[in-house]
């Protein structure tokens, strides 16, 4: 407990007696404000000591009065001095506010979940010549004088929306104070577009707030415009300002996904802290990736962009398992990498602390560069840096930017063999990273179906490491190499093993009982009911190849390929199906691309009965994709297509020719009636773009496990 008292000097001798009468003093006391004799009146009397606030100092003798008054609403707490008639002291004991609360109606998830009432923080009511802000529950209160309009938009003090097309969202209503006024913004006032991003701006401004308490880059208004028509299905941001377009072309209102405002508002915040960091913003590889993390650790969910095109659609999903380099590509497909990494770091630790590395590991300007593998293993670093106590590298290393960064394995790939026997199998393997060190390598293998089986290479020096296959007879064989550091980190050979690609060869007398080479017309059928692809449609061609021109800083300084420049067909080939097929002089890629949909070719109807023993399929294909929801699809069916069975589904960028080969029975059931089917799908709805090639297909057989018959085209 503590108390004081403040002794004041008596300045001499001090008045007991009253000069001026209390009559006199009470017509002083309500002298300068509004007084109705009618309806107003003075109370008190009572003489009393008060400081003098003059230079001499010392004790003044006063009345104290109470003067009561209907228009304003009043109690001024009075104090005459008793010997002059001065009014030392006047207070009003009755104020009068005019408060309330703000709200909106708006989407707390996707564009298409139903509307729930939010309190909006930080928004300007303004209250006849005086204004206040909203706190976080949206309650605002202002002193008011008898009748005041009270009016609002849709600003506050760190958003300010703006409508491309049409009037502003505002809200008026005149009271008498004192007065609640609940500010409501719904349909009647506002258009949802306008009001969802006002709320979740602010939402995001709240949530750099409370990781950084003390950063201020964000607390000033950054500018949204919204309803943009000049395209659909896009949202931008950049310093200060956002936009956000409106519905078009199959995908909502940018503004109303909460994702697309978190995701572009995000770079106004990476904008800041980067330059912050003395980093050059524009040189961020990592920036797709980092607003997509935004929107996934504010709303604690890996599926970012739900509702892009409609319900239960999305634009990426950061629990996808992208691993580098396999899925290395454009800024949106590498992006899930680190993107995953970080979904997985916040599985690992929660939420808040994987807030926090993430946040703080930009404070360091990690992420810069012209490389994405660098730039994401540097990210990987600075997250080490802020995280020192804990030495739990998995998360990044399930997608390759942890230390198995720096682990290479360099193999060539066995050709097909004309015997069976012990085949060798060699690879280099090399380590560069700065913790831990090279562990080992293995070998895994898979013959004819079979699940894999591991089996240790030896050692050697310089990196070499020495195993083999073993085969006792015609086989269709599928391995894959992997290396290991000593603190967790993997790589493989090929990238992606075994999930998504590995290599595969035939072994001893495999005939072959079908051979497509594509160069002439054997009987492959484009198209099918539920395409809707407007370009990249599926043409029997010599490709002419298409390297990426975007304005992406990657894309342009590596001049990606995309679409093949060449057949596969060894030799004597030029001719394979490709999507799409523009003139070696056209000056854009967009021409031939698949965009807005997807594009089909399906195979004539074949026999596997009576082939010469266990039958199997091979192709060669090409699949490239700009958009990390850009597929590729392969089925087979045995019913002539009345019935689809999925061989392939992915969306892993591979932009070279890739072998891939397996027995049929692994799907479905060998008949007399097969088919396959190959899709490229652009799902951007051409903001992306994908491009897929096929070639060499072959219908082939491993003797000694079924009748040898002779293939026949069926019809």
């Amino acid at each position: 407990m503590a108390f004081g008292a403040d002794a004041q000097p008596t300045g001499g001798e001090v008045p007991t007696r009253p000069l001026l009468v209390w009559a006199a003093a009470r017509e002083a006391a309500h002298d300068g404000v509004p007084f109705d004799p009618a309806v107003d009146h003075v109370e008190g009397g009572a003489l009393v000591l008060v400081p003098d606030t003059r230079a001499t100092g010392g004790l003044r003798l006063a009345h104290r009065a109470l003067v009561v008054t209907a228009r304003p609403r009043a109690r001024w707490n009075t104090l005459v001095d008793a010997m002059t008639g001065e009014v030392l002291l006047r207070h009003n004991e009755v104020c009068e506010l005019v408060g309330g609360t703000v709200s909106g109606d708006v989407h707390s998830q996707d564009p298409f979940d139903a509307l729930v009432n939010r309190p909006f923080a930080h928004l300007r009511v303004g209250v006849g010549n005086d204004s206040a802000f909203t706190n976080e529950a949206g309650s605002y209160s202002a002193p008011a004088g008898g009748t005041v309009a009270v009016n609002a938009a849709l600003a506050g003090k760190f958003c300010q929306v703006i409508r491309s097309s049409g009037p502003n969202a505002a809200f008026e209503q005149t009271v008498t104070d004192p007065a609640t006024v609940d500010v409501d913004w719904s349909d009647t006032n506002s258009k949802v577009s306008e009001r969802n991003a006002y709320y979740h701006v602010n939402r995001a401004h709240d949530f750099v707030k409370a990781i950084e308490p003390t950063y201020t880059g964000e607390d000033e208004p950054v500018f949204v415009f919204v309803d943009d028509v000049s395209e659909s299905c896009n949202a931008f941001g950049a310093r200060g300002f956002l936009f956000f377009l409106e519905a078009g072309n199959g995908c909502p209102n940018t503004a109303t996904m909460p994702d697309a405002v978190y995701h572009e508002y995000a770079h106004n915040v990476d904008d800041h802290i980067y330059t912050d960091a003395g980093a050059d913003y524009y040189y961020l590889l990592l920036s797709e990736s980092l607003a997509d993390v935004f929107a996934v650790y504010l709303q604690d969910d890996p599926v970012e962009g739900q509702g892009l095109w409609g319900p239960g659609t999305f634009a990426r999903n950061h629990a996808g398992g992208y691993r580098w380099p396999a899925d290395q590509g454009t800024p949106y497909v590498s992006g899930e990498i680190l993107g995953g990494a970080l979904w997985d770091l916040r599985q690992a630790i929660g939420a808040t602390s994987a807030q926090r590395l993430w946040h703080f590991a930009k404070r360091a300007g990690a992420g810069v560069g012209t490389d994405f593998g660098v730039a994401m293993k540097e990210f990987f670093f600075e997250i080490l840096v802020q995280d020192e106590d804990d030495g739990d590298l998995t998360a990044f290393d399930a997608h390759g930017i942890g230390t198995g960064f720096d682990l290479t394995v360099n193999h060539t790939p066995l050709a097909d063999q004309a015997s069976a026997g012990t085949l060798p199998v060699a690879a280099t393997v090399n380590y560069s990273g700065a913790l831990g060190s090279l562990e080992g390598a293995s070998l895994f293998v898979s013959i004819n179906g079979a699940p894999f089986v591991a089996q240790a290479m030896t050692a050697g020096s310089g990196g070499k490491f020495q195993s083999a296959i073993v085969v006792g007879g015609s086989a269709l064989v599928r391995y894959y190499i992997r290396a290991e550091d000593t603190v967790g980190g993997t790589q493989t050979s090929p990238f992606s093993a075994p999930s998504d690609n590995v290599h595969v060869f035939r072994v001893g007398p495999t005939p072959t009982a079908l051979f497509h080479d594509m160069e002439t017309d054997q009987g492959w059928t484009v198209g099918d009911p539920t395409d809707g692809a407007v370009s990249g449609i599926w043409v029997r061609a010599e490709p002419v190849g298409t390297r990426m021109r975007s304005g992406n800083r990657f894309e342009d300084l590596h001049g990606v390929l995309y679409q093949t420049d060449s057949d596969h067909t060894p030799q004597s080939g030029k001719i394979c199906f490709v999507t799409g097929n523009g003139s070696r002089k056209d000056p854009s890629f967009t021409i031939q691309t698949v965009q807005g949909g997807k594009t089909t070719l399906t195979s004539p109807v074949f026999s596997a009965v009576g082939v010469g023993g266990e039958p199997g399929i091979e192709y060669w294909r090409w699949y490239a994709n700009r958009g990390s929801l850009d597929f590729w699809q392969v089925s087979i069916s045995n019913d002539g297509g009345a019935t689809w069975v999925p061989v392939e589904h992915t969306v892993h960028h591979q932009a070279y020719w890739r072998r891939v080969a397996f027995l049929i029975r692994e799907y479905i059931a060998p008949t007399a009636t097969m088919r396959l089917r190959f899709v490229a799908e652009e799902r951007l709805r051409r903001r992306d773009l994908a491009e897929g090639a096929l070639d060499d297909f072959r219908l082939f057989a491993i003797p000694g496990t079924a009748q040898a018959l002779s293939a026949s085209l069926a019809g």
